[in-house]
């Protein structure tokens, strides 16, 4: 996906449907945007910049300022020797999500070419798993198009479908323990109508010469269906694109294979 953010607003391609994100979510990616941009310095805000005093994070005190961005009240929990920021806490609320916080907490700083960043930092939202992100490279003074940052153009592959077939690609994947896989792919919900492939059904994944049986769910498969040796796709709930999770052990040479845009066959027999 690409997400576009400038002060008026803040525009997504996630499988080439664009959207807008709602006044929340826009302060926070505005808020992120323009951290980022200062190389995870507070120079981009320094004059809405409220000083509230030291308050405890972790096992010592820090200083804590204030902004507001739009609906949201924003925290910056800076190192008391250091002053680098540690905790980045996002407050507020709407009537359609509610209660919304979201903490950043960033992790040891690291030199990268004389520029000190975070090597990792670790977001949760409250209510939900948290995520841990982790810097191993970082490239600067790249030649990049003039209109790099504006244009909302994004290659997800093509799908082709025919009578009992279905020709896509990944578009981004996960590894996870022991080998264990997570494929996004371009194929939507509209694709598996036109093969009148039904929820329950299992289809041949072919991929990087490796075959193997998926069954397909609508939703979360049952509890009981999520066990070592499962090996499913269901649609993602909000952008409607498939998702193959593969919780066998038995693939794990694909990690080694895997890439954007890797073609990918669903070989659909209409007779089960």
């Amino acid at each position: 996906e690409i997400i576009l953010v400038n002060k008026e607003k803040v525009i997504r391609n996630s499988y080439n449907n664009i959207s807008q994100f709602s006044e929340l979510l826009k302060a926070s990616y505005q808020v992120m945007a323009r951290l980022r941009s200062g190389f995870f310095t507070l120079k981009n805000f320094q004059k809405e910049l409220q000083y509230q005093g030291l308050k405890k994070f972790g096992l010592k005190q820090h200083h804590v300022l204030l902004i507001r961005q739009g609906p949201l009240e924003v925290r910056f929990y800076l190192d008391p020797q250091s002053f680098r920021l540690k905790r980045l806490v996002l407050r507020g609320y709407d009537a359609e999500k509610g209660h919304y916080e979201v903490n950043h907490d960033f992790g040891e700083y690291k030199p990268f070419e004389a520029v000190h960043l975070p090597s990792s930092w670790f977001v949760s939202q409250v209510g939900t798993r948290g995520q841990l992100f982790e810097i191993s490279e970082v490239n600067f003074n790249l030649d990049l198009p003039p209109d790099f940052f504006d244009s909302l153009e994004l290659n997800i592959g093509q799908v082709k479908v025919s009578p009992g077939l279905i020709k896509g690609n990944i578009v981004s994947y996960n590894i996870a323990r022991n080998n264990r896989l997570t494929l996004e792919t371009n194929i939507t919900l509209k694709s598996l109508s036109q093969v009148n492939l039904q929820p329950g059904q299992q289809v041949i994944l072919k991929v990087a010469g490796t075959q193997l049986a998926v069954k397909f769910y609508v939703a979360r498969p049952p509890r009981e269906e999520l066990g070592p040796g499962a090996i499913f796709m269901m649609p993602d709930l909000q952008d409607k694109h498939l998702i193959i999770y593969i919780l066998s052990t038995e693939y794990g040479h694909l990690a080694k294979v895997l890439k954007p845009l890797l073609p990918l066959e669903l070989v659909v027999k209409n007779d089960q």
